[in-house]
């Protein structure tokens, strides 16, 4: 068979288009190659970075459930904590005139609920500068008694934890009353100063060496407060000579300590009412009721947790809740002291508002009682004037002006025109 088309010399030349079309078609080959492998690589580096993404959004999630976890523990803890504040408070206040040993008793049975580590617990009263203990050790109900020891040598030196500035020979004391115990323990010791350096309850908690719980210092310092004051009542009303100052000064030290924001406040506050009594001209009497429902109007402050009063941001709605309770604590508190019961209903309505939107009672207009309506005023006065943690204190100018705004819906408008009147 002849094939000359096949075998001719013209017949091997290729058209050039022929050739750019197989040309075209080979790189589009290769691009396709690339793309493809391009792809894949695109893909596998996809499947990586998800895989990683994966495994940080597992690590950062088990995190966040272990941040929350620990966080929800320690609200629950804190709330704990703040539930045996109360349990404690509501004890001494319906069980009235207790003796040390139901103090301490509760005190130890308080706080061994929260630290199952605690040894021994001990309360150190101390008049003239000599001190008298009652104190309970853990496994034993019976309590000990008797005078600090004063030991001919101390051959050990055991480390004490302050919860606040200690006076005079406070160390001394104690490294002599803790003689003769074991030297792997941790010792947490509290001075509250009464009514001289003399004059003074200090607490004592003994734990293991190695014991460091969190806010330990703060929730024992809190309750140190609180049996104090039942102890200082109990102390002054066997005493009953010009009770007032002797009484009240030294709760109004008391809180002070507890809460640094506050020194000087309730003298302020008294000053200003004072202002308002004379402008009212009240009778010698009721100015020094009020003068006297005036210093102590916060204390109810000794019930809300120290990590609360001394927070430097904004309060959490939760936390303004447990502050706006000091009213009504503080009315519970002065009740259970016959000798204050009369001053108690002006205390639990200094917060009260004209408008009725106050608290604890929402009681409005001529229902509050006239001197909360006065230590509502002198209280805002002294509070807008003064520095806090979150804001700079007004003018005296600038707080009258902002109190004006008020009158009528928070203020007693006749009431908050005689203090103007006197403080411009």
């Amino acid at each position: 068979m002849n094939l000359p088309f096949l075998f001719t010399e013209e017949s091997v030349v290729l058209p050039s288009w022929f050739i750019l079309f197989f040309v075209i078609l080979f790189v589009l080959a290769v691009l396709l190659v690339a793309v493809i492998i391009f792809q894949y690589f695109k893909i596998k580096q996809a499947e990586e970075i998800a895989d990683e993404n994966q495994k940080t959004f597992k690590s950062e999630k088990d995190e966040m459930i272990l941040k929350l976890s620990s966080s929800e523990d320690r609200n629950l803890f804190l709330e704990r904590q703040f539930d045996s504040q109360k349990k404690l408070y509501s004890f001494f206040r319906e069980n009235g005139e207790l003796s040390e040993g139901n103090l301490v008793n509760e005190l130890f049975r308080i706080c061994s609920a929260l630290y199952p580590q605690l040894q021994h617990v001990a309360m150190i009263v101390c008049e003239n500068g000599k001190g008298s203990f009652t104190a309970r050790n853990s496994g034993k109900a019976e309590l000990i008694n008797g005078d600090i020891p004063k030991p001919v040598k101390r051959e050990k030196r055991i480390s004490i934890k302050f919860m606040n500035d200690t006076h005079g020979k406070t160390e001394s004391m104690l490294l002599d009353y803790l003689y003769g115990f074991d030297d792997d323990i941790s010792v947490f010791a509290d001075e509250i100063v009464l009514n001289s350096l003399t004059n003074k309850i200090i607490f004592v908690y003994v734990f293991p060496e190695d014991f460091e719980p969190e806010c330990c210092l703060d929730f024992l310092a809190s309750l140190n407060f609180v049996t104090s004051f039942f102890t200082l009542k109990k102390k002054y009303l066997i005493n009953q000579d010009a009770f007032e100052k002797q009484l009240i000064f030294p709760m109004i030290k008391i809180l002070e300590l507890y809460d640094p924001f506050i020194l000087g406040h309730s003298e302020n506050v008294a000053r200003y009412a004072s202002l308002v009594s004379e402008g009212l001209g009240l009778n010698s009497r009721d100015k020094i009721i009020l003068y006297w429902s005036s210093q102590v109007h916060d204390i109810g402050k000794i019930m809300v947790p120290s990590t609360i009063l001394r927070k430097t941001g904004r309060y959490t709605a939760q936390e303004y809740e447990i502050l706006k309770m000091h009213a009504q604590w503080g009315g519970e508190i002065l009740s259970a002291s016959q000798e204050l019961s009369d001053i108690a209903c002006f205390v639990r309505h200094h917060h009260e508002r004209w408008d009725g939107k106050g608290y604890p009672d929402g009681l409005s207009g001529n229902e509050i009682p006239l001197f909360s309506r006065i230590i509502a005023i002198a209280d805002t006065y002294d509070n807008f004037i003064n520095n806090r943690s979150f804001r700079e204190g007004m003018t005296a100018t600038q707080a009258c002006d902002e109190m004006k705004i008020m009158s009528g819906t928070v203020f007693d408008p006749v009431l908050l025109e005689v203090f103007l009147d006197r403080i411009l």
